[in-house]
């Protein structure tokens, strides 16, 4: 009786120092455990599988850095290709109105 007590309390107080010192972060691959700068209970857990920008921009420094770390390059890649498919829209944007101005102007 007095084992599981002592069981219980050590893994209560090991989860508490746990949730307070580290960010679990769960990603595509797996899961990911970082340290915090501070002690507390803020973004313990953090599944990133569906982030948003927005969601990126808002999360704890620490977070922030490590995803930079591990998925730079998916995120450069990922932004070239948006860059390249919004620099197409506007090249036929600019066609488009050009062809418009031109028979307008005839």
């Amino acid at each position: 009786m007095k084992s599981n007590r002592l069981i219980s309390v050590i893994g209560f107080i090991l989860s508490v120092v746990l949730s307070l010192g580290f960010h679990l972060i769960r990603t595509d691959e797996g899961f990911d455990l970082i340290t915090k700068e501070v002690l507390s209970f803020e973004e313990t857990y953090a599944d990133v599988r569906d982030w948003k920008t927005s969601d990126f921009l808002t999360c704890a420094p620490r977070i922030r850095n490590h995803l930079l770390s591990i998925r730079y390059q998916d995120m450069v890649d990922a932004a070239e290709g948006h860059a390249q498919g919004l620099k197409a829209r506007v090249r036929d944007a600019e066609q488009s109105l050009h062809e418009w101005v031109s028979e307008k102007l005839e």
